[in-house]
């Protein structure tokens, strides 16, 4: 039976660190509205970061985030699968 991927919690210092080690020509975000990770196997194969939108004007509506940054593994066979429930999780948690 293959392993399940899981969203689980995660902290935006631990979210900075996979990005870095990933993509290391982003800079760490500095601020955000939450974090989240998508496991496998107990292992972190992908992250989102979801901030503040930059402009006034959009503060205030009923999806007030912006996501910074969604990374995840290449080496894995799953990584539209992991964008797919990263961004469902991120459009779940924003608007409702």
């Amino acid at each position: 039976m293959s392993e399940r991927l899981q969203i689980v919690p995660v902290e935006l210092s631990e979210a900075n660190a996979f990005v870095t080690l990933h993509h290391r020509h982003h800079r760490p975000a500095v601020g955000h509205r939450f974090s989240l990770a998508a496991a496998l196997g107990g292992e972190i194969v992908g992250v989102a970061i979801v901030g503040r939108p930059g402009g006034n004007t959009l503060c205030g509506y009923s999806f007030d985030g912006h996501v910074t940054y969604l990374c995840e593994l290449h080496a894995t066979s799953r990584d539209a699968a992991i964008r797919s429930l990263l961004g469902s999780e991120i459009e779940g948690d924003t608007n409702g």
